[in-house]
């Protein structure tokens, strides 16, 4: 240790007494020391960054410990560490089975290469179908989906999941058996028209307007009156479609267009004539 003061003391003068500062000496040859200002030594740890700082210590005696990294070629290490307390990062490999496996590596930075040599060819892009995830060597054999697919085939957008991507739907009416069937249609868009089977010709005497489908039925047979004695006979109808019309005023014999005597002296005439 060192004092920060002195022990006094001088020289010898006969006869008289001598003071200084630091002793007294008397003139018989005497000398009385005196000492002032000396701390007492405590030796430890004067730096405060240690782990073992004494701040009662007033003389260094070379025991610090800091805790840190002191692996120079950690990440984190630490140059005035002394004392080891595990926490270096060493990046680098971690797996034994990659070809540049490093032991003193403890995170892994996914730099491992796998494969019998240090370039193992094939494709290395993360987005083709064919990804090698072992190849460290591009060699140009990447493949890809075609737009609008994934690498199995499939629509990438397909809301009904029809297996027709949704940018080639058609709209259109999907039913086989609808009259306005559309075989190119994808999509049923509700315009589906029923099949009404019948005849559509208007000149056919069996015409159905609700048909929209002819199904050859259309008859063009002539219906009409075939009664000779009805007013609307019709010579030319082949069946009778009960229109008939017969005179109402069937007293006006002589079809004056009135009732009267005239009409029954013909009645009279007539009278008793048998019917042929």
């Amino acid at each position: 240790c060192s004092y920060t003061g002195g022990m006094g003391g001088g020289s010898f003068n006969s006869g008289a007494n001598q003071i200084n500062e630091q002793g007294i000496h008397s003139g018989n040859g005497l000398v009385i020391i005196s000492y002032a200002n000396v701390p007492e030594c405590a030796p430890g740890c004067t730096n405060p960054a240690a782990d073992n700082y004494n701040p009662n210590a007033n003389f260094d005696d070379g025991s610090c410990i800091t805790a840190g990294c002191t692996n120079p070629i950690a990440i984190n290490y630490d140059p005035n560490a002394t004392n080891d307390d595990g926490s270096c990062i060493i990046l680098g490999c971690t797996y034994a089975a990659a070809i540049n496996y490093n032991p003193q590596a403890n995170d892994d930075d996914g730099s491992c290469i796998f494969g019998a040599c240090p370039n193992q060819e094939g494709c290395t892009d993360p987005l083709a179908c064919n990804f090698n995830e072992l190849a460290n060597a591009d060699n140009g054999t990447c493949l890809y989906a075609d737009p609008l697919f994934n690498c199995n085939g499939d629509c990438v957008n397909d809301a009904d999941n029809d297996g027709v991507c949704d940018e080639f739907e058609i709209s259109g009416c999907t039913q086989p058996c609808s009259l306005n069937f559309d075989p190119i249609a994808t999509e049923n868009d509700g315009t589906c028209i029923a099949v009404v089977s019948g005849c559509t010709d208007p000149s056919a005497s069996n015409f159905d307007p609700q048909a929209n489908t002819d199904n050859g039925s259309c008859d063009y047979s002539i219906f009409g009156c075939t009664y000779p004695d009805a007013d609307n006979y019709n010579p030319l109808a082949q069946n009778d479609d009960g229109t008939c019309l017969f005179n109402a005023c069937q007293a006006d014999l002589n079809n004056d267009g009135a009732i009267n005597t005239a009409d029954l002296l013909d009645l009279l005439a007539l009278f008793g004539t048998n019917c042929q």
